[in-house]
């Protein structure tokens, strides 16, 4: 029987031997009793481990930035283009520094903190454009290849509330697209005016057929188990949607992720939706 643990599915502490200590997958420290297994607190916190790597790690990285900037003056990580192999430095030292931050930062987004929300304003299309090409740069085995990206629109939209929260969502949905999407095919993202200033905005992929009623908002749970990865990825976007909602004192809807898996003749589609964002010009 499992005690204490809601971390993962695949209950891999089950085969661990009777009368041990071990740290499973999830880096979450038990103790095998009998007829129990028992979840014990850490010595180091995740807080405080994540905290500290993006503390020592973001030297290193600010360094490779710094230098790669001395062979390409005109680096921009605003703006990607996967044709020059300094830019793919560029994206590969963004797709670190966003990990961490997200390790970090979903760990701060706690009730009771100070209630602090980004109020600078984010172009939507290139942030759409920025994320879908950075994990372009990640090749191997498990991951699609030629994704072509179209948006539904030709207005320069700005995200006028929690760009930040909305840019790290849009930073894992596109990760997600290149790990679970069929190769050779489109994503399209959708913008759906709803009334005065509030979107929605949906993003689809063509990928294999997920089964019904996985929970793929839970932690740990994947959409196909073959892919890499811990299944971590939606379930931070919950929390950044949950933080971003505490955030706001305004009278506006609140923000929210939504998943739909349709069919078409022979071929699944996946199609995540943000609702409620707050755009402008």
């Amino acid at each position: 029987m499992i005690h204490n643990c809601n971390i993962c599915t695949t209950k891999t502490c089950e085969k661990i031997k009777m009368g041990t200590l071990d740290i499973c997958e999830y880096g979450v420290v038990c103790y095998v009793k009998p007829s129990k297994i028992e979840k014990l607190d850490p010595y180091i916190t995740l807080r405080n481990l994540s905290t500290n790597l993006r503390h020592e790690i973001n030297p290193i990285l600010s360094l490779i930035l710094q230098e790669t900037n001395k062979l390409d003056p005109n680096l921009s990580t605003a703006m990607i283009d996967l044709e020059k192999p300094s830019n793919r430095i560029v994206g590969a030292v963004l797709i670190i520094d966003m990990m961490i931050q997200m390790i970090s930062g979903v760990n701060d987004f706690q009730p009771g903190e100070v209630k602090h929300t980004s109020t600078s304003k984010y172009p939507l299309t290139p942030i759409l454009r920025k994320y879908f090409s950075i994990h372009a740069i990640l090749k191997n085995a498990y991951r699609a290849e030629n994704l072509e990206l179209r948006i539904e629109s030709d207005r320069n939209f700005l995200i006028q509330k929690g760009g930040d929260n909305i840019e790290y969502i849009f930073n894992i949905l596109f990760d997600n697209i290149w790990k679970y999407s069929i190769s050779n095919t489109e994503v399209l993202v959708t913008i759906i005016h709803k009334e005065k200033n509030i979107f929605d905005i949906s993003v689809k992929n063509e990928s294999k057929q997920i089964s019904d009623g996985l929970e793929i908002f839970s932690l740990g749970i994947k959409g196909d188990n073959t892919s890499k990865g811990f299944g971590f990825g939606l379930s931070w976007a919950r929390t950044l949607i949950n933080h971003y909602n505490n955030m706001l004192y305004e009278n506006i809807p609140d923000l929210d992720l939504t998943h739909k898996q349709i069919k078409n003749e022979d071929k699944y589609y996946q199609i995540f939706t943000i609702h409620n964002v707050v755009l402008g010009d």
